[in-house]
């Protein structure tokens, strides 16, 4: 029983480390490639004859609406957004018309394909999933570097299962923090939880009263308004 528990412990371990190198990976990535620098499409068009652009990625509703975005490097990224093009839409049905769209879309990537072959460099053109878009992380990650991008979601789902599922929670208890993992509490989580990861698992901790769902909902507003007032 003590081997198996101690193999417990290890696996325990091992899969916070993992999580947490994952979770800083994806709150990096989220801080520093989330809010691409508004650039106009003559911009990109001056990037890609100067060589410079390497990636590009559109909106599958892009010029209707959405955006689209482009890259000098994985921390460098640049987007315009779409612009409401009557000949886009269906005048009857009022909705994105599919055909004109592509034929649009068309349009705009050749004229993207003859702004990188003067600029000489290779640029991928991509279409940014939807769904997959919208899960944390998951499109500053692939901005960063393309497998990370399903590594994160998967990481912060996995980190919410152990804060559910484990016993012990020093620091707050499960509704606490739940409402701090919704302000980026996961990576506090696996760092802390249920043992701070530097401490032995069976060490004697002091004890302390964690926070309750209240104040841990206090605390989570308050740093919303914090971040507001901290450039990142």
């Amino acid at each position: 029983m003590v081997g198996a528990r101690g193999i417990g412990d290890r696996v325990l371990l091992y899969t916070r480390i993992v999580l947490l190198v994952l979770l800083s990976l994806g709150t990096f990535a989220v801080n520093v490639n989330g809010d691409p620098t508004p650039r106009t499409l003559d911009d990109l068009y001056a990037d890609l004859r100067a060589g410079r652009v390497s990636t590009i990625v559109m909106d599958r509703a892009w010029p209707g609406y959405g955006e689209l975005t482009w890259s000098e490097g994985p921390l460098s990224w640049y987007r315009a957004f779409g612009y409401i093009k009557p000949e886009v839409w269906d005048p009857v049905t009022t909705r994105l018309d599919e055909e004109r769209l592509e034929s649009v879309r068309r349009e705009y990537l050749d004229k993207i394909d003859a702004a990188a072959r003067i600029g000489g460099r290779p640029v991928t053109v991509t279409d940014r999933l939807g769904a997959m878009g919208s899960l944390w992380a998951y499109v500053e990650l692939q901005r960063l570097w393309g497998p990370l991008a399903p590594l994160g979601p998967v990481a912060l789902a996995i980190a919410f299962l152990l804060m559910l599922g484990l016993p012990q929670r020093r620091y707050a208890t499960r509704w606490g923090w739940f409402w701090l993992f919704l302000r980026g509490g996961a990576v506090a989580y696996v760092l802390l939880e249920p043992y701070p990861i530097w401490r032995r698992p069976h060490e004697v901790l002091p004890e302390r009263r964690p926070l309750d769902g209240w104040q841990a909902l206090i605390l989570a507003i308050a740093l919303t308004f914090l971040l507001v007032f901290i450039p990142l």
